[in-house]
């Protein structure tokens, strides 16, 4: 297999879209009324996993254990003529676990979008780049852009639709090496003033990997409940949300299993015989709840627990798994 071709294919087609788009918007929009915002929050706190895990490497560590957490997010807005917006941001998550410390996270976000509200429809694009270190180690960069459409009917309902491309690029595993294509649709239902709402949405993606036993197709489907209220004068934000997600693997497989004390070295396809290979079909299925209490504009405070059930014909991608974390938050 020509690896080389393989991924120049449709390569970048999408990322610079969000600069081109931003520069030719900006330099046709009236300057006559332009807003900015900038924002910065940062949060602390715990989390505990009953089930240790490395999705990106089908890794389950059949243990739990307690984290402590760190954010810190930098946000900005300009808008000019009330149609035409640029958002960008800088986001870093700090995971680091009391007992495993081969789990330890840091994961940096960068994203910038870009978007005009024509008189029929919103027009955007958007690119997000992350760059994750796992036990001090480079594990993984992934870049996602996409460009979307958006109309708003009857001032309550908020239909969606975006295409997109995600490139993963993993440090010490090349054969894991993917893109993809993507494509997500999306209906929000607004009520209670258009502080709550109710959502519902699709995707599909199809992934293309380095190593050919990597290929899939993947399909899901996810709903979500976000409901604001006030109690005993503070404000709160209940949300309820549950994901259900498929993928189904072009090829059969077989997969070595890498220890999970050295999550970082070369992943390697092994010598395959007839025996050795299966079909492979995943299910996912995850439900969650959070709850934000908001005791003014700065602070506040938001637990959160999911629990995800995840079925796989590999051991290392079959597994339960519960989060529960509390964190504080400052926001400025």
């Amino acid at each position: 297999m020509n690896t080389t071709n393989k991924f120049q294919k449709n390569c970048g087609i999408f990322y610079p879209g969000v600069l081109a788009l931003s520069c030719a918007l900006f330099s046709g929009a009236s300057a006559a009324e332009v807003k900015t915002d900038f924002s910065f929050e940062a949060g602390a706190g715990m989390q505990h996993d009953s089930n240790l895990s490395i999705q990106e490497l089908d890794r389950a560590q059949n243990t739990g254990d307690s984290a402590y957490l760190l954010n810190t997010d930098l946000q900005g807005k300009i808008t000019v003529d009330e149609a035409f917006t640029v958002k960008g941001g800088y986001r870093h998550q700090w995971k680091n676990y009391q007992t495993f410390d081969e789990f330890d996270q840091r994961t940096g976000t960068w994203s910038v979008d870009a978007r005009y509200d024509f008189t029929a429809l919103t027009l955007g694009a958007s690119a997000h780049r992350a760059d994750a270190a796992l036990d001090s180690e480079p594990f993984l960069t992934l870049v996602q852009s996409s460009v979307y459409a958006g109309k708003l009917i009857g001032g309550r309902v908020y239909l969606r639709g975006a295409l997109g491309q995600r490139d993963k690029n993993f440090s010490d595993n090349p054969l894991r090496d993917a893109k993809a294509d993507i494509f997500d649709g999306d209906m929000f239902v607004f009520f209670a003033g258009a502080q709550s709402y109710f959502s519902l949405g699709a995707g599909w993606e199809r992934e293309d990997a380095a190593s050919e036993s990597l290929d899939f197709n993947g399909r899901s489907l996810r709903a979500r409940l976000s409901h604001k209220f006030a109690l005993a004068g503070t404000e709160n934000t209940l949300q309820l949300g549950g994901r259900l997600s498929e993928r189904e693997y072009v090829s059969e497989f077989s997969l070595m299993d890498t220890p999970l004390d050295s999550p970082n070295l070369p992943w390697q396809e092994p010598a395959v015989t007839p025996t050795d290979k299966e079909t492979r079909r995943d299910l996912r299925r995850t439900l969650d709840a959070s709850w934000e209490l908001a005791f003014n504009e700065a602070l506040s405070v938001t637990g959160k627990l999911s629990h995800g059930n995840h079925s796989s014909p590999l051991a290392g991608a079959d597994y339960d798994e519960t989060l529960a974390s509390l964190m504080l938050n400052l926001r400025f």
